[in-house]
């Protein structure tokens, strides 16, 4: 007959072994699956933000558009209504045409700003309209 050369004792401290190595492959796995989803939760959070502000600039910058006209030298900053405050827009014109007559073209530059976390995003648009009529 064959003796068993492994005694109870090393047969004990294998199991636990083998148990400790199981245990951590988990707990990777398990983390690896938790920073995927949660990677994917933000980039669908940012993709949220950043089609809401796509938006809002389409409907700022239409308003422009429909009139037309704008005047030049202007440089403003506002935050959009409720419940949009998270986002701001920084609106800025400038005589584009060195005579500075009516019917000369300003260029129209619209940014949307917002805070995602510690990131600062933006948005701009830039456009032509026509010098304000006198």
């Amino acid at each position: 007959m064959s003796r068993c050369l492994i005694s109870k004792s090393n047969k004990k401290g294998a199991l636990l072994l083998e148990a400790l190595l199981a245990v951590s492959i988990v707990a990777f796995g398990l983390t690896a699956v938790i920073y995927s989803y949660l990677s994917s939760f933000r980039a669908s959070v940012y993709t949220g933000d950043y089609s809401l502000a796509a938006i809002l600039l389409e409907s700022k910058m239409s308003d422009l558009v429909y009139r037309n006209f704008i005047e030049d030298a202007i440089d403003e900053e506002s935050a959009f209504p409720e419940p949009y405050q998270r986002f701001r827009y920084k609106l800025t014109t400038r005589n584009s045409n060195q005579g500075g007559k009516p019917g000369d073209l300003n260029e129209v530059v619209l940014s949307i700003l917002w805070d995602s976390g510690k990131r600062k995003n933006n948005i701009t648009l830039t456009t032509y309209l026509f010098n304000l009529p006198k």
